[in-house]
């Protein structure tokens, strides 16, 4: 519900802010504006992605290592192998 609402409320600020942009003759600038952080968002989510890819490939060598290092340990290694 909380979710609903902050996107109701976000919707309502662009809103606000498109119509004071068209009363405002700015409009152009305003939308390169608008452009640029779209696309620096855009790029921020496509960095986020790749970072989380790199850390659940570190995660899955890390336990990897771990079970082995522990099949190791307790003489089970030939078990898995």
């Amino acid at each position: 519900m909380e979710d609903r609402l902050a996107e109701v409320e976000l919707q309502r600020e662009g809103l606000q802010e498109l119509i004071a942009t068209l009363k405002d003759g700015r409009g152009a600038e305003k939308v390169a504006k608008w452009q640029a952080r779209m696309e620096t968002v855009a790029l921020e989510n496509v960095r986020h992605k790749r970072e989380v890819e790199r850390v659940k490939d570190q995660v899955s060598v890390t336990y990897c290592v771990t079970f082995s290092i522990l099949c190791i340990l307790f003489g089970i290694f030939d078990t898995y192998s």
